[in-house]
């Protein structure tokens, strides 16, 4: 086999002159020049029209330390580029590309093919410091979005000026309740607004519940957001109540205030109240029914967050409820009734949701 290093025996490296005949500058033109690692061209060296031919690199590759564990990190100075072939891939090793906390990209940009995944927020995670109590805020510009689907928000009272409103609480689906003693009592939707309720005046003592089978383990609660329209009678109430089928415990608005009242069934109220204290009814109300376990206990608010007890009674003193919703009664045919609409409700296993402050 020839080697092209070497010319034919009978080739003429000079003529009669003793010039370079053509045969010694084709061999010149195929002699591929070898570069030893480490080696350089001197200043004065000339190479002509040379091509400089590196091997692929391999799958198992490393930029300073080929094929070792441990690698040796290789530093790309500013205004270098690293070009890849739409086939190549750079990975680190691992597979993580990390950003040190604090650090950012200057004019870099991430391409449609490219992905940056976060890890997700842990239940405890908080902005800021995830350690809870001294939680640092962070800022929100305008324009930006939390979006969050089948979670809770929840929000920890801290120092300063705490403006955070959350609407927690939705008019509910007439379909999702069912009736006690319905009789001419009435729900609807509104397109836009409230559940509306709507009993007429009778001509002797009648209550409707309109309700949902309770949480199915306790500690449970349930709330109304309602605002209640009636006559200037106290025989027209309406509220929130809990009820094993036949008996009701009741936490109702009514003329003479807030009153929660035992009922022996639909058309009989107990004799005496369990606790009742006069209020100016507003817009609306938070009427609360908590179940710790032990006690149910019935609560009131103005706002949504702050609530105040007004009786707790035991589980099973009077009643062991199988249902919790609403309630509405009347006993005075000389009017046209009452109407609550229903801003909101829920009723949920845990302590509920704290709404705004």
């Amino acid at each position: 086999m020839t080697n092209p290093l070497i010319p034919p025996a009978s080739a003429a490296w000079v003529d009669a002159q003793g010039r370079p005949t053509r045969v010694f500058y084709q061999f010149l033109a195929t002699v591929a020049a070898q570069v030893n690692a480490g080696a350089g061209l001197a200043s004065t060296g000339i190479v002509n029209n040379p091509t400089l031919s590196i091997a692929p690199i391999s799958a198992g590759s490393l930029f300073g330390n080929a094929g070792v564990v441990a690698a040796v990190p290789q530093a790309i100075a500013v205004g270098t580029n690293l070009s890849l072939s739409a086939s190549g891939t750079l990975s680190a090793q691992g597979g993580v590309i990390s950003i040190t906390a604090g650090a950012g990209l200057a004019g870099g940009v991430i391409t449609s093919a490219g992905t940056l995944s976060l890890a997700p927020f842990a239940a405890t995670t908080l902005f800021g410091n995830p350690t809870g109590s001294s939680a640092v805020g962070q800022a929100v510009s305008l324009g930006s979005a939390f979006s969050f689907s089948g979670t809770t928000l929840e929000v920890v009272a801290g120092s300063g000026n705490d403006n955070f409103i959350a609407s927690g609480l939705f008019p509910p689906s007439t379909a999702s309740f069912t009736w006690i003693n319905q009789g001419s009592a009435t729900a609807a939707n509104q397109t836009s607004g409230p559940m509306q309720m709507f009993y007429p005046a009778a001509a002797s003592l009648s209550a409707a519940f309109f309700g949902v089978a309770v949480p199915g383990s306790t500690p449970w609660t349930a709330t109304a957001e309602v605002a209640i329209i009636q006559s200037n009678t106290n025989a027209h109430v309406a509220g929130i109540a809990v009820t094993d089928g036949t008996k009701f415990i009741v936490l109702y608005l009514g003329t003479g205030g807030l009153t929660v009242q035992p009922w022996n069934s639909t058309s009989s109220a107990g004799s005496s109240d369990y606790a009742n204290v006069w209020s100016i009814p507003g817009p609306a109300m938070f009427l609360r029914i908590y179940n710790d376990g032990s006690n149910y206990n019935f609560q009131v608010s103005g706002d949504g967050v702050k609530y105040q007890t007004l009786f707790s009674q035991g589980n099973t003193a009077f009643l062991t409820a199988t249902r919790v919703g609403l309630f509405m009664a009347t006993n005075d045919s000389g009017d046209a009734g009452i109407v609550m609409n229903v801003w909101g409700w829920e009723a949920v296993t845990g302590a509920g949701t704290v709404l705004a402050w």
